[in-house]
């Protein structure tokens, strides 16, 4: 159990109040957010909120404090940047204003598959994260390939769920297909 992330919001309302600027950008809606929104809340400078975590997609089931300390969070910026449309849906259920998409950018050249053009292919780009339904996915290829036998699945990224999505579709015989 690492007790340091939770200190994160002390030092940070600390080291804003020692250091002079004209904005806050606080990324992610966790620690670094809670420290933005109590500074915002004694200052009144300008607050801007990051938000990119799909990781707390639980929000709606949970009730009480956390739902309070989330819309704080939320309420308190000037305005909150949002990496897709759903955490902007997200933000604003938590009372939100003045939200703004702005996708994160890649490098296309650096993902550029190296398959034919007429291949059938699915792509899923993303964090391999549980929330993500990569395993979904895997599961139905096997569905997939009794229609198109010569479908190709390409999951670009990385994360927790690597080994167990091996395991899976190695499981289900269709790892020659991933």
């Amino acid at each position: 159990f690492a007790f340091d992330k939770y200190l994160y919001p002390l030092f940070a309302l600390a080291w804003l109040f020692r250091t002079p600027h004209d904005i806050v950008y606080a990324v992610l809606e966790s620690y670094a957010g809670l420290a933005a929104a109590f500074y915002k809340c004694v200052t009144r400078h300008p607050v801007i909120l990051n938000v990119q975590s799909g990781t707390l997609d639980d929000w709606r089931r949970v009730f009480g404090v956390n739902v309070l300390l989330r819309q704080f969070i939320h309420r308190m910026p000037d305005a909150v940047h949002a990496i897709s449309r759903h955490l902007a849906s997200r933000a604003t259920w938590l009372g939100a204003r003045r939200v703004t998409v702005i996708p994160n950018g890649i490098d296309i050249a650096r993902y550029r598959l190296q398959v034919p053009r007429d291949a059938k292919k699915i792509v899923c780009v993303g964090r391999l994260y549980y929330v993500n339904g990569q395993d979904v996915l895997v599961e139905a290829l096997q569905y997939v390939l009794k229609e198109f036998p010569d479908v190709k699945l390409h999951l670009i990224g990385d994360g927790p769920e690597l080994e167990k999505l091996k395991v899976k579709s190695e499981k289900l015989k269709i790892s020659e297909h991933i």
